[in-house]
Protein backbone atom coordinates (compact mmCIF):
# COMPACT_ATOMS: atom_id res chain seq x y z
CA UNK A 1 0.00 0.00 0.00
CA UNK A 2 1.33 3.26 -1.02
CA UNK A 3 3.15 5.37 1.77
CA UNK A 4 0.55 8.20 1.43
CA UNK A 5 -2.55 6.77 0.73
CA UNK A 6 -1.50 4.42 3.66
CA UNK A 7 -1.19 7.68 6.12
CA UNK A 8 -4.55 9.06 4.82
CA UNK A 9 -5.99 6.31 5.71
CA UNK A 10 -4.37 6.42 9.11
CA UNK A 11 -5.43 10.01 9.75
CA UNK A 12 -8.79 9.37 8.20
CA UNK A 13 -9.15 6.22 11.27
CA UNK A 14 -8.17 8.62 13.71
CA UNK A 15 -10.52 11.68 12.78
CA UNK A 16 -13.24 9.15 12.30
CA UNK A 17 -13.48 7.82 15.73
CA UNK A 18 -13.59 11.59 16.64
CA UNK A 19 -16.12 12.67 14.18
CA UNK A 20 -18.48 9.45 13.88
CA UNK A 21 -18.22 9.47 17.89
CA UNK A 22 -19.07 12.92 18.33
CA UNK A 23 -21.90 13.15 15.78
CA UNK A 24 -23.20 9.90 16.83
CA UNK A 25 -23.98 11.50 20.33
CA UNK A 26 -24.92 14.63 19.64
CA UNK A 27 -27.54 12.78 16.74
CA UNK A 28 -28.93 10.67 19.52
CA UNK A 29 -29.80 13.74 21.48
CA UNK A 30 -31.66 15.23 18.95
CA UNK A 31 -35.19 13.31 19.98
CA UNK A 32 -34.32 14.90 23.47
CA UNK A 33 -34.02 18.31 22.30
CA UNK A 34 -37.26 18.13 19.68
CA UNK A 35 -39.21 16.91 23.12
CA UNK A 36 -38.41 19.81 25.74
CA UNK A 37 -38.16 22.31 23.39
CA UNK A 38 -41.36 23.38 21.23
CA UNK A 39 -40.66 24.58 17.59
CA UNK A 40 -40.53 28.00 18.68
CA UNK A 41 -38.14 27.72 20.87
CA UNK A 42 -35.78 24.99 18.00
CA UNK A 43 -36.34 28.18 16.15
CA UNK A 44 -34.92 30.38 18.34
CA UNK A 45 -31.73 27.93 19.31
CA UNK A 46 -31.19 27.90 15.48
CA UNK A 47 -31.18 31.70 15.10
CA UNK A 48 -28.55 32.14 17.47
CA UNK A 49 -26.48 29.44 16.73
CA UNK A 50 -26.63 30.71 12.82
CA UNK A 51 -25.76 34.49 13.85
CA UNK A 52 -22.34 33.20 15.83
CA UNK A 53 -21.39 30.86 12.97
CA UNK A 54 -21.83 34.62 10.56
CA UNK A 55 -19.96 36.52 13.71
CA UNK A 56 -17.29 34.20 14.13
CA UNK A 57 -15.03 34.37 11.06
CA UNK A 58 -15.65 38.20 10.71
CA UNK A 59 -14.89 39.64 14.17
CA UNK A 60 -11.95 36.59 14.70
CA UNK A 61 -10.42 37.87 10.91
CA UNK A 62 -10.34 34.13 10.30
CA UNK A 63 -7.27 33.97 11.83
CA UNK A 64 -8.08 30.34 12.58
CA UNK A 65 -7.41 29.01 9.72
CA UNK A 66 -4.19 30.73 9.22
CA UNK A 67 -3.04 28.87 12.43
CA UNK A 68 -3.49 25.30 10.49
CA UNK A 69 -2.00 26.43 7.79
CA UNK A 70 1.08 28.24 8.60
CA UNK A 71 1.87 25.72 11.21
CA UNK A 72 2.04 23.33 8.73
CA UNK A 73 4.96 25.23 7.14
CA UNK A 74 7.19 25.15 10.29
CA UNK A 75 8.81 22.82 12.23
CA UNK A 76 7.45 22.05 16.20
CA UNK A 77 9.39 24.42 18.24
CA UNK A 78 9.22 27.49 15.40
CA UNK A 79 5.31 26.36 15.21
CA UNK A 80 4.89 27.97 18.54
CA UNK A 81 5.40 31.65 17.42
CA UNK A 82 2.05 30.81 14.98
CA UNK A 83 -0.01 30.39 17.90
CA UNK A 84 1.50 32.77 20.12
CA UNK A 85 0.98 35.45 17.09
CA UNK A 86 -2.59 33.82 16.57
CA UNK A 87 -3.91 34.11 20.51
CA UNK A 88 -4.45 37.68 20.53
CA UNK A 89 -6.84 37.99 18.35
CA UNK A 90 -9.26 35.74 20.09
CA UNK A 91 -9.46 38.41 22.95
CA UNK A 92 -9.30 41.15 20.22
CA UNK A 93 -12.15 39.06 18.67
CA UNK A 94 -14.08 39.00 21.96
CA UNK A 95 -13.99 42.85 22.62
CA UNK A 96 -15.61 43.03 18.79
CA UNK A 97 -18.58 40.73 20.16
CA UNK A 98 -18.73 42.96 22.80
CA UNK A 99 -18.80 46.04 20.99
CA UNK A 100 -21.71 44.52 19.35
CA UNK A 101 -24.10 44.40 22.38
CA UNK A 102 -26.32 47.69 22.12
CA UNK A 103 -27.10 46.08 18.44
CA UNK A 104 -27.43 42.87 19.50
CA UNK A 105 -29.46 43.74 22.63
CA UNK A 106 -32.23 45.33 21.02
CA UNK A 107 -33.53 41.82 19.58
CA UNK A 108 -35.58 39.30 21.86
CA UNK A 109 -33.90 36.18 20.33
CA UNK A 110 -30.57 37.75 22.09
CA UNK A 111 -31.32 39.98 24.93
CA UNK A 112 -32.16 36.91 27.61
CA UNK A 113 -29.36 35.15 26.49
CA UNK A 114 -26.77 37.79 25.26
CA UNK A 115 -23.92 36.77 28.27
CA UNK A 116 -23.86 33.50 26.53
CA UNK A 117 -23.50 34.94 23.04
CA UNK A 118 -20.37 36.71 24.27
CA UNK A 119 -18.90 33.54 25.87
CA UNK A 120 -19.39 30.69 23.09
CA UNK A 121 -18.70 33.83 20.94
CA UNK A 122 -14.59 33.78 22.53
CA UNK A 123 -14.21 29.84 23.44
CA UNK A 124 -15.44 29.35 19.82
CA UNK A 125 -12.51 31.19 18.63
CA UNK A 126 -10.18 29.90 21.26
CA UNK A 127 -10.61 26.62 21.19
CA UNK A 128 -10.97 26.33 17.07
CA UNK A 129 -7.00 28.04 17.48
CA UNK A 130 -5.37 24.99 19.98
CA UNK A 131 -7.26 22.36 17.81
CA UNK A 132 -5.61 23.63 14.55
CA UNK A 133 -2.54 23.98 16.18
CA UNK A 134 -2.53 20.23 17.36
CA UNK A 135 -4.00 18.91 14.15
CA UNK A 136 -1.15 20.87 11.99
CA UNK A 137 1.57 19.39 14.28
CA UNK A 138 -0.14 15.92 13.33
CA UNK A 139 -1.56 14.95 16.94
CA UNK A 140 -4.40 13.85 15.26
CA UNK A 141 -5.11 11.65 18.48
CA UNK A 142 -5.38 14.79 20.85
CA UNK A 143 -7.71 16.81 17.68
CA UNK A 144 -10.01 13.88 17.64
CA UNK A 145 -10.31 12.65 21.74
CA UNK A 146 -11.25 17.05 21.71
CA UNK A 147 -14.81 15.93 20.06
CA UNK A 148 -15.34 13.49 22.02
CA UNK A 149 -15.03 14.48 25.30
CA UNK A 150 -16.62 18.18 23.92
CA UNK A 151 -19.83 16.20 23.14
CA UNK A 152 -19.68 13.51 26.07
CA UNK A 153 -19.81 17.07 28.84
CA UNK A 154 -22.20 18.99 26.41
CA UNK A 155 -24.26 15.37 26.59
CA UNK A 156 -24.10 15.15 30.35
CA UNK A 157 -24.47 18.99 30.99
CA UNK A 158 -27.59 18.57 29.21
CA UNK A 159 -28.89 15.98 30.68
CA UNK A 160 -28.44 18.10 33.83
CA UNK A 161 -29.47 21.20 33.23
CA UNK A 162 -32.41 20.36 30.38
CA UNK A 163 -33.95 17.41 32.11
CA UNK A 164 -32.84 17.53 35.84
CA UNK A 165 -32.75 21.50 36.28
CA UNK A 166 -35.20 21.92 33.12
CA UNK A 167 -33.95 25.43 32.59
CA UNK A 168 -34.53 24.84 29.16
CA UNK A 169 -32.75 27.00 26.19
CA UNK A 170 -30.49 28.53 29.32
CA UNK A 171 -29.55 25.03 30.16
CA UNK A 172 -28.54 24.83 26.86
CA UNK A 173 -26.37 27.65 26.26
CA UNK A 174 -24.55 26.92 29.47
CA UNK A 175 -23.94 23.26 28.24
CA UNK A 176 -22.68 24.81 25.54
CA UNK A 177 -20.46 27.03 26.83
CA UNK A 178 -18.82 24.43 29.96
CA UNK A 179 -18.43 21.56 27.41
CA UNK A 180 -16.26 23.90 25.48
CA UNK A 181 -14.37 24.93 28.43
CA UNK A 182 -13.47 21.43 29.36
CA UNK A 183 -12.72 20.58 25.75
CA UNK A 184 -10.55 23.42 26.09
CA UNK A 185 -8.58 22.88 28.72
CA UNK A 186 -8.07 19.05 27.47
CA UNK A 187 -6.44 20.12 24.47
CA UNK A 188 -4.12 22.50 25.72
CA UNK A 189 -3.17 20.23 28.51
CA UNK A 190 -2.79 17.42 26.52
CA UNK A 191 -1.29 19.27 23.65
CA UNK A 192 0.92 21.08 26.17
CA UNK A 193 0.14 24.47 24.91
CA UNK A 194 0.75 26.80 27.76
CA UNK A 195 4.61 26.46 27.53
CA UNK A 196 4.31 27.33 23.96
CA UNK A 197 2.52 30.43 24.26
CA UNK A 198 4.47 33.91 25.16
CA UNK A 199 4.17 37.66 23.85
CA UNK A 200 7.79 37.19 23.57
CA UNK A 201 7.09 34.87 20.62
CA UNK A 202 4.67 37.11 18.96
CA UNK A 203 5.91 37.68 15.24
CA UNK A 204 4.50 41.23 13.93
CA UNK A 205 5.92 40.40 9.97
CA UNK A 206 3.99 36.99 10.66
CA UNK A 207 1.09 38.01 11.83
CA UNK A 208 0.68 40.75 8.70
CA UNK A 209 1.73 37.04 6.50
CA UNK A 210 -1.25 35.32 8.28
CA UNK A 211 -3.45 38.32 7.90
CA UNK A 212 -2.75 38.58 4.08
CA UNK A 213 -3.37 34.53 3.76
CA UNK A 214 -6.65 34.77 6.23
CA UNK A 215 -8.51 37.99 5.11
CA UNK A 216 -9.73 36.72 1.52
CA UNK A 217 -11.13 33.82 3.79
CA UNK A 218 -13.44 36.30 5.60
CA UNK A 219 -15.59 37.11 2.63
CA UNK A 220 -15.74 33.48 1.38
CA UNK A 221 -16.68 32.48 4.88
CA UNK A 222 -19.87 34.97 4.49
CA UNK A 223 -20.41 33.31 0.90
CA UNK A 224 -20.58 29.83 2.96
CA UNK A 225 -22.68 31.51 5.77
CA UNK A 226 -25.00 32.67 2.86
CA UNK A 227 -25.09 29.40 1.55
CA UNK A 228 -25.35 27.44 4.55
CA UNK A 229 -27.61 29.48 6.64
CA UNK A 230 -29.34 32.77 5.52
CA UNK A 231 -32.06 31.06 4.25
CA UNK A 232 -33.28 30.41 7.80
CA UNK A 233 -33.09 34.08 8.14
CA UNK A 234 -35.34 34.27 4.92
CA UNK A 235 -38.01 31.57 6.69
CA UNK A 236 -38.45 33.07 9.62
CA UNK A 237 -39.39 36.21 8.01
CA UNK A 238 -41.95 34.49 4.93
CA UNK A 239 -42.73 32.03 7.00
CA UNK A 240 -41.96 32.21 10.95
CA UNK A 241 -40.14 30.77 13.69
CA UNK A 242 -42.29 28.09 13.58
CA UNK A 243 -41.58 26.90 10.42
CA UNK A 244 -37.43 28.22 11.17
CA UNK A 245 -37.53 25.72 13.52
CA UNK A 246 -39.05 22.25 11.34
CA UNK A 247 -36.58 23.57 8.84
CA UNK A 248 -33.34 23.26 11.23
CA UNK A 249 -34.51 19.47 12.11
CA UNK A 250 -34.31 18.92 8.41
CA UNK A 251 -31.38 19.68 8.03
CA UNK A 252 -29.91 17.89 11.04
CA UNK A 253 -30.15 14.41 8.47
CA UNK A 254 -27.77 15.30 6.20
CA UNK A 255 -25.24 15.58 8.75
CA UNK A 256 -25.52 12.10 8.91
CA UNK A 257 -23.81 12.64 4.91
CA UNK A 258 -21.66 15.49 6.39
CA UNK A 259 -20.01 12.72 8.98
CA UNK A 260 -18.27 11.46 5.93
CA UNK A 261 -16.93 14.75 4.97
CA UNK A 262 -16.09 15.49 8.72
CA UNK A 263 -14.04 12.19 9.07
CA UNK A 264 -12.82 12.56 5.69
CA UNK A 265 -11.88 16.47 4.86
CA UNK A 266 -9.15 17.06 8.35
CA UNK A 267 -6.78 14.11 6.87
CA UNK A 268 -7.55 14.99 3.40
CA UNK A 269 -6.07 18.70 4.46
CA UNK A 270 -3.18 17.34 5.66
CA UNK A 271 -2.16 15.48 2.69
CA UNK A 272 -3.39 18.03 0.07
CA UNK A 273 -1.08 19.97 1.80
CA UNK A 274 1.60 17.46 1.77
CA UNK A 275 1.11 16.26 -1.73
CA UNK A 276 0.85 19.93 -3.64
CA UNK A 277 4.01 20.04 -4.76
CA UNK A 278 4.47 16.53 -5.77
CA UNK A 279 5.05 15.43 -9.57
CA UNK A 280 1.87 13.30 -9.74
CA UNK A 281 -0.82 15.39 -7.40
CA UNK A 282 -2.96 15.54 -9.91
CA UNK A 283 -3.26 11.47 -10.77
CA UNK A 284 -3.54 11.40 -6.64
CA UNK A 285 -6.03 14.23 -6.23
CA UNK A 286 -7.99 13.04 -9.00
CA UNK A 287 -8.23 9.02 -7.55
CA UNK A 288 -8.97 9.97 -3.96
CA UNK A 289 -12.01 12.10 -5.17
CA UNK A 290 -13.15 9.11 -7.90
CA UNK A 291 -13.58 7.33 -4.22
CA UNK A 292 -14.62 10.04 -2.04
CA UNK A 293 -17.14 10.60 -4.07
CA UNK A 294 -18.48 7.24 -4.58
CA UNK A 295 -18.75 6.80 -0.82
CA UNK A 296 -20.88 9.87 -0.36
CA UNK A 297 -23.80 9.19 -3.62
CA UNK A 298 -23.74 5.66 -2.17
CA UNK A 299 -24.39 6.68 1.29
CA UNK A 300 -27.04 9.20 0.11
CA UNK A 301 -28.97 6.46 -1.37
CA UNK A 302 -29.01 4.36 1.44
CA UNK A 303 -30.37 7.14 3.32
CA UNK A 304 -33.09 7.87 1.12
CA UNK A 305 -34.26 4.35 1.22
CA UNK A 306 -35.35 4.27 4.91
CA UNK A 307 -35.90 8.47 5.23
CA UNK A 308 -39.66 8.97 6.31
CA UNK A 309 -38.52 5.71 9.02
CA UNK A 310 -35.37 7.31 9.99
CA UNK A 311 -37.29 10.98 10.66
CA UNK A 312 -39.69 9.12 12.36
CA UNK A 313 -37.69 7.60 14.78
CA UNK A 314 -35.66 10.54 16.06
CA UNK A 315 -38.27 13.32 15.90
CA UNK A 316 -41.51 14.23 17.93
CA UNK A 317 -44.56 14.21 16.03
CA UNK A 318 -44.94 18.24 15.89
CA UNK A 319 -41.72 17.74 13.64
CA UNK A 320 -42.74 14.76 11.83
CA UNK A 321 -42.87 16.68 8.03
CA UNK A 322 -39.48 17.05 8.23
CA UNK A 323 -38.46 14.26 6.30
CA UNK A 324 -40.00 16.14 3.18
CA UNK A 325 -37.24 19.05 2.96
CA UNK A 326 -34.04 16.42 3.68
CA UNK A 327 -33.21 14.70 -0.47
CA UNK A 328 -32.83 17.98 -1.73
CA UNK A 329 -30.43 18.82 1.36
CA UNK A 330 -28.75 15.58 1.22
CA UNK A 331 -28.11 15.94 -2.48
CA UNK A 332 -27.18 19.51 -2.02
CA UNK A 333 -24.58 18.25 0.77
CA UNK A 334 -22.59 15.90 -1.56
CA UNK A 335 -21.98 19.14 -4.04
CA UNK A 336 -21.16 21.49 -0.96
CA UNK A 337 -18.62 18.37 0.24
CA UNK A 338 -17.34 18.35 -3.66
CA UNK A 339 -16.77 22.03 -3.30
CA UNK A 340 -14.56 21.42 -0.01
CA UNK A 341 -12.79 18.95 -1.42
CA UNK A 342 -11.31 21.81 -4.04
CA UNK A 343 -11.03 24.55 -1.57
CA UNK A 344 -8.00 22.06 -0.27
CA UNK A 345 -6.40 23.19 -3.50
CA UNK A 346 -6.57 27.02 -2.11
CA UNK A 347 -5.57 26.28 0.95
CA UNK A 348 -2.60 24.07 -0.21
CA UNK A 349 -1.78 26.83 -2.62
CA UNK A 350 -2.00 29.93 -0.20
CA UNK A 351 -4.44 31.17 -2.78
CA UNK A 352 -7.33 32.02 -0.73
CA UNK A 353 -8.68 34.79 -2.64
CA UNK A 354 -10.09 31.87 -5.31
CA UNK A 355 -11.44 30.23 -2.72
CA UNK A 356 -14.07 33.58 -2.34
CA UNK A 357 -14.59 34.59 -5.85
CA UNK A 358 -16.16 30.87 -6.20
CA UNK A 359 -18.19 30.40 -3.25
CA UNK A 360 -19.72 34.25 -4.00
CA UNK A 361 -21.13 33.13 -7.22
CA UNK A 362 -22.54 30.17 -5.17
CA UNK A 363 -23.46 32.66 -2.62
CA UNK A 364 -25.25 35.22 -4.69
CA UNK A 365 -26.85 32.58 -6.75
CA UNK A 366 -28.57 30.96 -3.27
CA UNK A 367 -29.79 34.22 -2.06
CA UNK A 368 -31.31 35.65 -4.94
CA UNK A 369 -32.98 32.18 -5.91
CA UNK A 370 -34.35 31.97 -1.99
CA UNK A 371 -36.04 35.06 -2.43
CA UNK A 372 -37.92 33.35 -5.32
CA UNK A 373 -38.76 30.13 -4.07
CA UNK A 374 -39.35 30.61 -0.70
CA UNK A 375 -42.42 32.56 -0.86
CA UNK A 376 -43.22 29.93 -3.92
CA UNK A 377 -42.61 27.00 -2.61
CA UNK A 378 -42.02 27.28 1.33
CA UNK A 379 -39.13 25.58 3.04
CA UNK A 380 -38.64 23.05 0.03
CA UNK A 381 -37.83 26.55 -1.85
CA UNK A 382 -34.56 26.44 0.70
CA UNK A 383 -33.81 22.80 0.76
CA UNK A 384 -33.87 23.69 -3.64
CA UNK A 385 -31.71 26.67 -3.50
CA UNK A 386 -29.24 25.30 -1.37
CA UNK A 387 -29.16 22.44 -3.36
CA UNK A 388 -28.22 24.77 -6.10
CA UNK A 389 -26.08 27.56 -4.82
CA UNK A 390 -23.62 24.30 -4.04
CA UNK A 391 -23.80 23.13 -7.38
CA UNK A 392 -22.48 26.32 -8.45
CA UNK A 393 -19.55 26.57 -6.08
CA UNK A 394 -19.06 23.05 -7.01
CA UNK A 395 -18.67 24.10 -10.72
CA UNK A 396 -16.94 27.09 -10.62
CA UNK A 397 -14.05 25.50 -8.44
CA UNK A 398 -13.86 22.53 -11.02
CA UNK A 399 -13.29 25.13 -13.78
CA UNK A 400 -11.19 27.76 -11.21
CA UNK A 401 -8.53 25.34 -10.00
CA UNK A 402 -7.49 23.29 -13.08
CA UNK A 403 -5.67 26.98 -13.49
CA UNK A 404 -3.52 25.50 -10.15
CA UNK A 405 -3.96 21.80 -10.06
CA UNK A 406 -5.29 20.13 -13.28
CA UNK A 407 -6.47 17.06 -12.03
CA UNK A 408 -8.39 15.31 -14.48
CA UNK A 409 -12.63 14.91 -13.70
CA UNK A 410 -15.32 12.80 -15.49
CA UNK A 411 -18.87 14.16 -15.76
CA UNK A 412 -20.31 11.14 -15.91
CA UNK A 413 -19.30 10.01 -13.36
CA UNK A 414 -21.66 12.82 -10.85
CA UNK A 415 -24.74 12.91 -13.20
CA UNK A 416 -25.38 9.57 -13.83
CA UNK A 417 -25.18 8.80 -9.91
CA UNK A 418 -27.27 12.59 -9.21
CA UNK A 419 -30.04 10.88 -11.85
CA UNK A 420 -30.41 7.82 -9.72
CA UNK A 421 -30.72 9.27 -6.44
CA UNK A 422 -33.06 11.91 -7.82
CA UNK A 423 -35.26 8.86 -9.51
CA UNK A 424 -35.33 7.87 -5.68
CA UNK A 425 -36.16 11.45 -4.42
CA UNK A 426 -39.21 11.23 -7.08
CA UNK A 427 -40.17 7.89 -5.88
CA UNK A 428 -40.06 9.06 -2.45
CA UNK A 429 -42.85 11.79 -3.25
CA UNK A 430 -45.30 9.59 -5.00
CA UNK A 431 -45.45 6.90 -2.64
CA UNK A 432 -48.71 5.43 -2.03
CA UNK A 433 -47.99 1.69 -1.34
CA UNK A 434 -44.86 1.88 0.88
CA UNK A 435 -43.86 -1.92 0.45
CA UNK A 436 -44.03 -1.25 -3.77
CA UNK A 437 -42.18 2.35 -3.65
CA UNK A 438 -39.51 0.60 -1.42
CA UNK A 439 -38.93 -2.04 -3.71
CA UNK A 440 -38.68 0.02 -6.58
CA UNK A 441 -35.94 2.36 -4.51
CA UNK A 442 -34.23 -0.66 -3.77
CA UNK A 443 -33.78 -1.11 -7.91
CA UNK A 444 -32.61 1.96 -7.76
CA UNK A 445 -30.21 1.77 -5.09
CA UNK A 446 -28.81 -1.86 -6.53
CA UNK A 447 -28.20 0.27 -9.81
CA UNK A 448 -25.92 2.80 -7.83
CA UNK A 449 -24.03 0.16 -6.25
CA UNK A 450 -23.48 -1.22 -9.71
CA UNK A 451 -22.04 1.80 -11.26
CA UNK A 452 -19.54 1.77 -8.52
CA UNK A 453 -18.51 -1.82 -8.61
CA UNK A 454 -15.51 -0.47 -9.45
CA UNK A 455 -14.80 2.05 -6.33
CA UNK A 456 -16.09 -0.49 -3.90
CA UNK A 457 -13.92 -3.26 -5.25
CA UNK A 458 -10.77 -0.05 -4.71
CA UNK A 459 -12.03 0.44 -1.24
CA UNK A 460 -12.28 -2.97 -0.74
CA UNK A 461 -8.94 -3.69 -1.88
CA UNK A 462 -7.47 -0.59 0.05
CA UNK A 463 -9.19 -1.44 3.56
CA UNK A 464 -7.90 -4.89 3.52
CA UNK A 465 -4.37 -3.86 2.56
CA UNK A 466 -4.58 -1.19 5.37
CA UNK A 467 -5.93 -3.83 7.75
CA UNK A 468 -2.92 -6.26 6.82
CA UNK A 469 -0.23 -3.46 7.26
CA UNK A 470 -1.01 -2.26 10.21
CA UNK A 471 -2.09 -5.39 12.28
CA UNK A 472 0.15 -7.61 10.37
CA UNK A 473 3.00 -4.91 11.56
CA UNK A 474 2.06 -4.91 14.81
CA UNK A 475 2.39 -8.82 15.06
CA UNK A 476 5.43 -8.81 13.54
CA UNK A 477 6.85 -6.36 15.83
CA UNK A 478 5.93 -8.13 18.82
CA UNK A 479 7.32 -11.36 17.75
CA UNK A 480 10.77 -9.72 17.21
CA UNK A 481 10.72 -8.60 20.95
CA UNK A 482 9.59 -12.28 21.91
Amino acid sequence: MEKRYRKLAENTLFFALGTLGSRSIAFFMLPLYTRLLTPRDYGTLDVFQTTVSLLVPILSLEIVEAVFRFSMDEAQEEARRVLSTALPFSFLSLLFSLALTPVLIRFEIFRAYLPYFCAIFFLTVLLGEVKQYVRALRKVKIFALSDILYVLFFAGFNVVFMVLLRMGLRGYFLSYVLAQVCSFLFVAFSGRIFPKVSFRFFDWKLAQEMLHYSIPLIPNALMWWIMNVSDRYLILYFLGLEANGIYAVACRFPALLGTVTGVFFPAWQLSAVEEFHSEDRAEYYARVFSLYSSALFLLTGFILLFLPEITGLFVASNFKEAWRFVPFLLIGTVFHSFASFLGTVYVASKKTLGAFSTTALGGAANFLLNLVFIPLWGIQGAAFTTMLGFLVVWGARAIHTRKICPFPLNLWSVLLPVLVIGGETVVLFLRADRSFWLLLNFCLFALLLLLYKKSLAKLKGLGVNFIKETFGGKKHVSESRL
